[in-house]
């Protein structure tokens, strides 16, 4: 497959953009293969892969050049309208906090401004939910 992709764009060149949804093992795997092999696209954009810091940590210099989702970054140019506290602010009280590093997948701020009213309004939430607590969003 890699080879294809090393000779399959136009007029036999090699092509520059890879875009996937693997799972993170399997484009581990795959990545660090097609490295082995001197494939090496400009950028690849992925789903599912490179949420949590481990993915990156995980390829190493080979995490350079690909883009994912992501849902939250301290520098979104958001407040809470709950509490007005900035996106940076936020991660910043997080990591202080001991929680660890931030991931883009923990505070969606919608997700977690219903998840907050509903326990204010005394409605039961979801497991899945994030608690208004830990998000504090």
């Amino acid at each position: 497959m890699i080879q294809t992709f090393k000779t399959g764009g136009a007029n036999g060149a090699a092509c520059d953009l890879f875009i996937n949804c693997p799972l993170p093992p399997d484009f581990q795997s795959f990545w660090t293969q097609a490295s082995q092999q001197d494939w090496n696209p400009k950028l690849a954009t992925v789903a599912k892969v490179m949420l949590f810091p481990t993915d990156a940590y995980a390829l190493g210099d080979l995490s350079n050049n690909i883009a994912t989702d992501a849902w939250f970054t301290p520098y979104s140019p958001y407040k809470s309208s709950l509490t007005g506290q900035s996106a940076y602010a936020f991660a910043a009280a997080y990591q202080k906090a001991g929680h660890g590093q931030w991931v883009s997948q923990w505070a969606r701020p919608t997700h977690c401004s219903r998840s907050r009213s509903r326990s204010q309004e005394g409605a039961q939430s979801h497991d899945d939910s994030p608690s208004p607590k830990r998000c504090r969003w």
